[in-house]
This record gives structure tokens, C-alpha cells and sequence, in this order.
């Protein structure tokens, strides 16, 4: 297989073209896994303190970032 490493900040297009995910925070690897774990098990919403979603249709997902703020 092959693998491609990415550095994003655009959380949506991260989460809409990555099979999986680090979040890094503190320069410290905070958590890894699918983007959809990642925001159902709030850790999405912990490190960047954003209220996170998924919009599912058929097969195609849209993932949904608001600030906190």
C-alpha cells in the first residue's frame, strides 16, 4: 500500500480525505484514529475547542466545525 502524510489546518478537508488522523497538541501526539472517532469521542472538540458534526447523505459525509467562541 501507500501512504501519505499531510499536515492540514482546514479541519474539514482533513477529516473528508484522510482514512486516519493524529491531533497533535502541546507538540504532543494527543490522540490518533478515523476522523469519525475522533470527533464522536469529543477529541476533535478538546484540542481545537470547536463544536464538531457529521452530515451524513448516502456515502458522501460533510464534517461541520463551529467555534466555540
Amino acid at each position: 500500500g501507500k501512504s501519505v502524510i499531510a499536515v492540514l489546518h482546514d479541519l474539514g478537508l482533513a477529516c473528508r480525505y484522510s482514512d486516519m488522523m493524529m491531533l497533535l497538541a502541546n507538540a504532543t501526539i494527543y490522540n490518533s484514529g478515523t476522523p469519525k472517532m475522533l470527533i464522536e469521542n469529543g477529541d476533535m472538540e478538546k484540542v481545537f475547542d470547536v463544536e464538531c458534526s457529521i452530515w451524513e447523505k448516502g456515502v458522501s459525509k460533510e464534517y461541520l466545525f463551529t467555534p466555540k467562541r
